[in-house]
């Protein structure tokens, strides 16, 4: 157990560089949770240790140029059992799953750095969500038996798949926190601060202005939370100043500094 537990550290250390937490007050109502202090942070996305690992993977994959796709392009289908794998070098990728009423719920989304459901191939199972591009992306598509080739004859290779997947189940044990604990004003803060560092404002003093790349119906399916919700919730941001539209799809973030 500790052994497993040092490389979980480990890859927290190494692969969950990608991210740059920044301390938020928690809710009042979260004051008493155990996680509270773990998860009341914003999070930015650090582009340049982003391209650090893309280029680590493409030295070690000796990767070409990464294949362009449209956005709302599918990725991989549920019920599809992986025979690819995919690396994200640039743009956003959402996990979906279809709902009884022929519509999708959002499960999580993907960002550059990011392998899109690599533990299904791990676990040599069946895609359990569908994915598809939310804006247009640059994405790695890696044939399964080349990346097993190389993955059994360099430990490298191997260290840095387990470091992504642990990665990947510490960020989803993240949302699932954040959906039960913060409030939908919050958690929707929080992705506008990670949409802004997706597009190299996060240090930016002053308001930011962002470019949303997901549609509000999208934006709800991250919350959580139902369309009719999710405008109420933007006009009580607009009529406290914290956001304010300038364009279809463009805001200014009030930041702290501003």
């Amino acid at each position: 157990m500790s052994k497993s537990l040092d490389k979980l550290n480990k890859a927290r250390y190494n692969y969950s560089s990608l991210f740059v937490m920044q301390d938020i007050q928690a809710p009042r109502s979260t004051a008493l949770h155990p996680c509270a202090g773990q998860i009341s942070t914003g999070v930015t996305w650090d582009q340049r240790r982003t391209a650090d690992t893309v280029d680590r993977w493409k030295r070690l994959l000796e990767l070409g140029a990464p294949r362009r796709f449209p956005a709302r392009s599918e990725i991989l289908r549920e019920g599809e059992r992986p025979r690819q794998l995919f690396l994200i070098d640039d743009g956003l990728v959402l996990l979906t799953r279809g709902v009884s009423d022929g519509g999708e719920g959002i499960m999580a989304m993907r960002l550059p750095g990011q392998f899109v459901c690599a533990w299904a191939w791990g676990l040599h199972m069946s895609y359990p969500v569908s994915a598809r591009t939310a804006v247009p992306s640059r994405i790695h598509v890696i044939d399964e038996d080349e990346f097993q080739r190389r993955k059994r004859t360099d430990p490298e290779i191997s260290e840095l798949f387990e470091e992504a997947l642990h990665f990947e189940i510490s960020v989803s044990c993240a949302f699932i926190a954040d959906m039960q604990v913060l409030r939908p004003e919050d958690r929707f803060q929080h992705l506008l601060t990670l949409f802004a560092s997706l597009q190299g404002q996060a240090a930016q003093r002053g308001p930011v202005r962002l470019t949303m790349p997901l549609r509000d119906d999208e934006i709800a399916g991250v919350l959580g939370i139902s369309q009719r919700h999710f405008a109420r919730l933007r006009q009580k941001l607009y009529r406290a100043g914290t956001i304010r539209r300038v364009g279809p799809r463009t805001l200014l973030l009030r930041t702290r500094e501003s």
